[in-house]
C-alpha cells in the first residue's frame, strides 16, 4: 500500500529531507522560498518533559536512549514493524534520489 496508495512517504527522523521533497513534488504548496525547512521538536518546552531538566539555555533535556538488552527485546516483540519501517525508508530514499534531495549514503 506504501508503494502504491501514496504520493509520498516521510520519515521524521529526515525532517528537512522530507521537506525538500515535498518541495520538488508538490511546489505550489511546499515551494514557497518562506517555507521554514527547520521544523523539528528540539526540546523547547522548558522542562515539561519526563526528566524535569532543562539546560542553562532552557531546553529540556531528553531522556537516555533505551539500553541494548531492552532494544533487542523490543525488537523481538515486532519484528514487523521494525520490517514496514525498514520498507518505508528504502521507499523514502528512492524517492529523495529520483527528486535529487539526497542520498541514503550522503545524509
Amino acid at each position: 500500500n506504501m508503494r502504491d496508495k501514496y504520493a509520498f512517504v516521510g520519515l521524521t527522523a529526515q525532517m528537512k529531507v522530507s521537506f525538500s521533497i515535498l518541495q520538488k513534488i508538490i511546489p505550489d504548496f511546499f515551494g514557497s522560498e518562506g517555507m521554514p525547512m527547520d521544523i523539528c521538536n528540539k526540546c523547547k518546552d522548558k522542562g515539561d518533559n519526563k526528566t524535569g531538566t532543562t539546560t542553562p539555555g532552557g531546553h529540556a533535556v531528553k531522556p537516555p536512549l533505551i539500553n541494548a538488552e531492552n532494544r533487542a527485546y523490543l525488537e523481538r516483540l515486532n519484528p514487523m514493524d521494525l520490517e514496514l519501517y525498514a520498507y518505508a525508508e528504502d521507499l523514502f530514499w528512492a524517492k529523495a534520489e529520483s527528486c535529487g534531495a539526497g542520498t541514503r549514503s550522503g545524509r
